[in-house]
């Protein structure tokens, strides 16, 4: 709702009216305490020379692609590298921070893709701490070397491209249809005036993690649905497979479902060995639920 402007439907009721600005002044409210939140949190990590980059709506709230008030937010989402993580952890636990299944952090760093964090007191903010964009694409050396300060040079910083990339990936991770404002995010980030998508970047990313094709398909559902500018050229990597989905994505979410996005996310990854990965990891994550 707080994406809909108030007058995008003059003609509507005035509850429905009313109903947006109510929806818009508690996405305000809790976007500042949210970025509030945040901003400390990496200051803090700073502190101790763990380096972070937010994600996701947080990134998009900050770098000035939505504005306070227009996109809500569950939590905030904040990348560390794998090998900074325990440390990123101890130092956010002893600076105001709890850590919300502290019994099931094992299980968490096996086979998912973040730990939540919550405030000790005050405000209800939740902290995800990423290592890597999502468990179905869980490759963490690779994805520790392309996040800046990891002694991978310059090549891979973390700019535009990159978010695109994340965001791309974490589509993939939702089914693609299953959230359409993830697909609304790639269009309002390509489209932002200011620093420009580096595409050659971003089809790096995507092979060096393991994530081109399930990318590829997130940018041309964001194009189909919400004619995001995505460039004819980027698309022509994609994959037969992909453009076959393609067609049967968009018109419906048939695909959103937990089994059915990890039946897409198989179908969609980049090489035989990816596959049999997905296949041990996802048989791996099922033994443990049972264990």
């Amino acid at each position: 709702a707080p994406l809909l402007p108030g007058d995008t439907f003059p003609d509507a009721p005035r509850f429905f009216q009313e109903s947006v600005e109510r929806a818009k002044k508690f996405t305000l409210a809790s976007n500042i305490s949210q970025l509030a939140a945040l901003s400390k949190a990496r200051e803090t990590l700073q502190r101790a020379e763990i380096p972070s980059f937010a994600l996701k709506g947080a990134a998009l709230l900050e770098s000035g692609i939505y504005q306070p008030g227009e996109r809500a937010m569950s939590d905030v989402d904040v990348l560390v590298q794998r090998k900074k993580l325990e440390e990123a952890l101890s130092v956010l636990v002893a600076n105001g921070w709890r850590e919300e299944f502290p019994e099931k952090r094992d299980y968490f760093l096996r086979h998912h893709h973040n730990l939540r964090l919550l405030r000790k007191e005050g405000s209800s903010v939740v902290l995800e701490l990423h290592w890597t964009p999502a468990h179905g694409e869980r490759r963490m050396p690779e994805w520790d070397d392309v996040i800046p300060g990891s002694g991978n040079g310059e090549s891979y910083l973390f700019p535009r491209s990159s978010q695109l990339h994340f965001l791309s990936v974490n589509a993939a991770l939702h089914g693609y249809t299953g959230r359409l404002l993830f697909l609304y995010d790639l269009r309002r980030l390509i489209e932002h005036p200011g620093e420009e998508i580096d595409w050659t970047c971003f089809a790096a990313l995507g092979e060096k993690t393991g994530t081109l094709q399930a990318s590829l398909l997130a940018l041309a559902c964001a194009r189909e649905v919400f004619r995001a500018p995505v460039p004819e050229e980027i698309l022509k990597a994609q994959s037969f497979t992909g453009r076959f989905f393609l067609r049967s994505l968009v018109p419906s979410s048939k695909w959103n479902g937990a089994w059915r996005s990890r039946a897409l996310r198989l179908l969609m990854a980049d090489s035989f060995l990816e596959r049999a990965r997905l296949i041990g990891a996802g048989g791996g994550r099922w033994l443990a639920r049972r264990t």
